[in-house]
C-alpha cells in the first residue's frame, strides 16, 4: 500500500513539473513560456523547471561559427489538448534580430544534419494526441485501435517562420515569434494523416544551457 502511494506521489509530481501553467488560470512561471493561437483559440504553456532539471529542453551553441538552437515546449487549452513544439535551428553566424527564418523540412537535410553543416536551417515538430476515427477511415484500419487515441507527430513543413527578438546567451534568454504550418501522417498506419496551423506564436526562456542541438527527427508513436 506504501508502494502504491509512493507511486502516485511521484506520478503527482512528475505532472506538476512537467506543466508551467495552471490549466484554469492559465497563468505561466518558470524559466520557459509559450503561447500561439490554433484553430481560433489562444494556448498557453511552459515549463517550470523544478523537477529532473526540465530547463534542459532549452539550449544553445556556438561552434566553428555556426550558431545552434532547440527547445521543446507545450502549449495546453481544454478543448485542444497539448500540443508540444520541437524548435530546432542551426545558422552560420548569429541570426539576425527580427529577421523571419522560413521553416525547412528535416528530410530534405537528414544527411546535412548528421554532418552539423547547416546554414539557415529552421524546423519546428509538433507533437499532439488525436483520436483515431477523427482522422482516418476506420474501415482501413484494425478494429483494435479505430476507438483509440494515438500520439503522434507533424514533422512535414507547410510553412511557418521563427523570427528572434532576444537572444542573450549571458543572461540566458531568449524570445521569438514564430508561425507554423505542418502536416503528420503516422509511422505504423499512413491512413492517419492530420495537420496543424500555429499562428502568432512567442515563446521565451530565461535558463538556456550550453549544448549543441541534437538534431533530429520525431517518429515514435504510442496508442491509447
Amino acid at each position: 500500500m506504501k508502494n502504491t502511494s509512493a507511486i502516485y506521489f511521484f506520478f503527482l509530481l512528475l505532472i506538476t513539473g512537467f506543466w508551467a501553467c495552471s490549466r484554469k488560470e492559465g497563468k505561466i512561471n518558470g524559466p520557459g513560456r509559450a503561447e500561439c493561437t490554433i484553430d481560433g483559440e489562444r494556448m498557453k504553456g511552459g515549463f517550470s523547471g523544478n523537477l529532473f532539471e526540465p530547463d534542459q529542453r532549452a539550449f544553445w551553441s556556438y561552434k566553428k561559427d555556426t550558431f545552434t538552437f532547440g527547445l521543446m515546449i507545450p502549449v495546453y487549452s481544454e478543448k485542444k489538448g497539448l500540443y508540444v513544439f520541437d524548435i530546432q535551428c542551426s545558422q552560420k553566424g548569429w541570426p539576425e534580430i527580427g529577421k523571419e527564418y522560413p521553416l525547412r523540412n528535416i528530410r530534405e537535410d537528414e544527411f546535412r544534419l548528421k554532418k552539423r553543416i547547416l546554414d539557415k536551417f529552421y524546423n519546428i515538430s509538433v507533437e499532439h494526441q488525436i483520436q483515431i476515427y477523427q482522422y482516418a477511415d476506420t474501415n482501413k484500419l484494425p478494429k483494435s485501435i479505430r476507438k483509440r487515441k494515438i500520439l503522434t507527430y507533424a514533422n512535414e513543413m507547410k510553412g511557418g517562420y521563427i523570427c528572434f527578438s532576444v537572444l542573450d546567451t549571458i543572461k540566458r534568454k531568449v524570445k521569438a515569434d514564430f508561425e507554423v504550418h505542418a502536416e503528420g501522417q503516422s509511422v505504423w498506419f499512413p491512413e492517419i494523416k492530420w495537420s496543424v496551423s500555429a499562428y502568432r506564436g512567442t515563446f521565451e526562456v530565461s535558463a538556456l544551457l550550453k549544448r549543441v542541438t541534437p538534431y533530429h527527427k520525431m517518429t515514435t508513436e504510442l496508442f491509447y
